[in-house]
């Protein structure tokens, strides 16, 4: 992050800004976050609410949460299926749709009106560990894409 720092006059940060803060400084230090940083963050995301959605089930390695970006990847029946919402914390809101069994689900992730991610918690057929990842391009599996 410290390679991507720099300075921002206040009309380009003020959105950003928490709420309440008086804005007293006429620049800002500032810096980006790549989408990719964010993999491992929403995958947590998804993972904990899928635990407290469960009452304590944990979604163990015979699964795996797969993030994406695209929303042309978003299966056509979870764009048509009513999903439950969920508020996780201030600026997150998590829309679910739940998939038998357990803990297979489909996910929209927003961060404050600006990421936007999705994720499906499918079967870890291909051996790879149950980690956060977004597909490479033109990848279709299980009803990630």
């Amino acid at each position: 992050m410290r390679r991507r720092f720099a300075r921002a006059p206040l009309s380009e940060v003020v959105n950003a800004l928490p709420l309440g803060w008086k804005q007293q400084l006429g620049t800002y230090a500032t810096t980006y976050v790549r989408y990719e940083d964010c993999w491992p963050v929403f995958g947590k995301i998804v993972r904990g609410l899928s635990y407290i959605v469960s009452g304590g089930q944990r979604i163990t390695e015979e699964y795996a949460v797969r993030i994406f970006r695209d929303f042309d990847l978003v299966p056509l029946i979870f764009r048509m299926t009513p999903a439950i919402a969920y508020s996780c914390g201030p600026g997150i809101l998590v829309q679910r749709i739940g998939i038998d069994p357990y803990p297979m689900a489909f996910y929209e992730v927003v961060i404050w009106n600006t990421h936007r991610y999705f994720a499906i918690v499918m079967p870890n057929g291909d051996g790879e560990t149950a980690t956060a990842r977004t597909p490479k391009s033109g990848e279709q599996s299980n009803g990630a894409g």
